[in-house]
């Protein structure tokens, strides 16, 4: 409806990259939220809000699935090893990444406002 090169187009990338993180479809959320980022960055200058907000959202979306890839792999070992004393520093950092996911994902609504605020 709106075409590849819209706004509207890069906004729905994001929110479908939102759903596939939280769902932990890690692939595809970084997917779309690049998808969004190319969009912005033909529709914008280098310095718009828009830009960089895309980039630190696909940032954190990598950065976050590589530590949640580590973790299941931690996971697995610990499963046929049976180390208890891995497995609760393991339950921390899962409560970590949550944490801060959740704190990225206040933020991101934050800036967003701020964003649709200022236009």
């Amino acid at each position: 409806m709106y075409g590849e090169d819209n706004i509207q187009t890069a906004t729905s990338y994001q929110a479908l990259g939102q759903a596939y993180f939280r769902n932990q479809d890690f692939r595809k959320a970084i997917s779309s939220q690049e998808a969004a980022y190319k969009i912005f960055k033909n529709l914008f200058p280098e310095n718009s809000p828009y830009i960089t907000q895309a980039k630190q959202q696909l940032d954190y979306y990598f950065r976050l699935s590589v530590s949640m890839e580590k973790h299941k792999k931690q996971q697995q070992a610990i499963a046929k090893g049976g180390k208890t004393a891995q497995l609760a520093e393991q339950q921390q950092l899962i409560a970590a990444i949550q944490a801060a996911q959740k704190r990225n994902e206040e933020k991101y609504k934050a800036d967003s406002a701020a964003t649709e605020g200022g236009d």
